[in-house]
C-alpha cells in the first residue's frame, strides 16, 4: 500500500493555482455600449416595421389617392415597384435592428460574439452619420443636427468601448 500524497504545509512555498471565480468583470463602458446597442436596435427595428407596413399598404393608399383625383395619371406599375422597394427595405432595416438587439444582448452577457457583432454593426451607421454631419449642420434647424450628432457619437462610442474592452468578455 502506498502512502497518501503529500499535502503542502501553509507557508511552505508551494504555489496554489486558483480558479477564476464567476464571470468576467466588465467595465461600465462595455455595459453601456450593450444597452445602447439594444436601444438603437429596438428603434431601428421599429423603423423597419413601419417601412414594411407602409410598403404593405402602399397599394391601398395609391388606390384611395387615385379615387380622390390626387394622383390622376400615375401608373399602378410605378406604385407596385415602389411598394416592393419599401417592403424589401423594411425587411433589411428590421433585420439590421434585430442584429443590433442580439449584439447588445451578447455584449451584456459578456460574450465575444456579441462584442464582434456589435462592432461590425456599429461601423456602418458611425460612418454614415459622421458623413451626414456637414449636411445636417447646413440646415436651418438644429434638431436634425442634434439627432445625427447623437447617433454618430453613440455608434463611435460603441465601437471604441467594445474594441478596447476585450478583457471584459469570455470566449464563446
Amino acid at each position: 500500500m502506498s502512502p497518501p500524497p503529500a499535502v503542502p504545509a501553509p507557508g511552505s512555498g508551494w504555489a496554489v493555482a486558483e480558479a477564476p471565480s464567476g464571470p468576467p468583470q466588465g467595465s461600465i463602458l462595455v455595459t453601456l455600449s450593450g444597452i445602447l446597442l439594444i436601444v438603437i436596435g429596438l428603434l431601428v427595428g421599429l423603423i423597419g416595421v413601419a417601412v414594411l407596413v407602409i410598403g404593405a399598404i402602399a397599394r391601398r393608399i395609391f388606390d384611395d389617392a387615385v379615387a380622390n383625383g390626387t394622383l390622376a395619371g400615375t401608373s399602378a406599375d410605378v406604385v407596385d415597384f415602389l411598394r416592393g422597394i419599401l417592403i424589401v427595405l423594411g425587411l433589411i432595416i428590421g433585420l439590421y435592428g434585430l442584429g443590433q438587439l442580439i449584439a447588445g444582448l451578447g455584449v451584456l452577457m459578456k460574450r465575444q460574439w456579441g462584442r464582434i457583432l456589435g462592432i461590425l454593426l456599429a461601423i456602418l451607421p458611425a460612418l454614415l452619420f459622421t458623413l451626414a454631419l456637414p449636411g445636417a449642420a447646413g440646415r436651418d434647424t438644429a434638431g436634425g443636427l442634434i439627432v445625427v450628432l447623437v447617433l454618430a457619437v453613440a455608434n463611435w462610442f460603441i465601437i471604441v468601448a467594445l474594441a478596447t474592452g476585450g478583457r471584459a468578455f469570455r470566449h464563446g
